[in-house]
């Protein structure tokens, strides 16, 4: 299988970022539920997915990259998944929790998750990123707001 990374950008006529060939299906589905890119300091946000005849495509816009320059590598050969705060203007995207995954069936369940519950406290979950640079993915939350809650529903 193939997966294509490409610019949204008709002008170009979507040029081509990255791409992965024999990548596995599991890892096309896992990049997928991912709203947010970063390669090589490029941070990208993720506009639409494709099906083409022989590979997908997932369509990129660049976006502000957060400062990471304190951010710890992960060791390469486990899966880590990272919990942090949604980056405001007063506060950056400080970690609250990392933790090794145990397989990609997992991974896959908590980055489809909207909402979480976890230090006695309700998350909503605002992006899912992929960072290659790092080798981990991240879940950006917010607590929920039982008022703001109860009316959306």
């Amino acid at each position: 299988m193939r997966l294509e990374y490409r610019l949204l950008d008709a002008a170009q006529e979507y040029p081509l970022l990255y791409y992965y060939e024999d990548i596995s299906l599991r890892e096309v589905e896992l990049r997928m539920v991912c709203s947010r890119f970063v390669k090589l300091g490029t941070a990208y946000e993720k506009t639409s997915v494709a099906q083409e005849v022989m590979y997908y495509v997932i369509y990129l816009r660049p976006v502000q990259a957060l400062q990471k320059e304190q951010w710890p590598k992960v060791p390469e050969r486990d899966v880590y998944l990272e919990m942090r705060h949604w980056p405001t203007a007063k506060s950056g995207a400080e970690l609250i929790e990392r933790t090794k995954v145990a397989g990609d069936s997992e991974l896959l369940l908590n980055l489809l998750c909207d909402y979480m519950q976890f230090l006695g406290k309700e998350w909503l979950v605002q992006a899912v990123e992929l960072d290659e640079d790092r080798g981990c993915y991240i879940r950006y939350v917010e607590t929920v707001d039982e008022e703001a809650k109860d009316a959306v529903e």
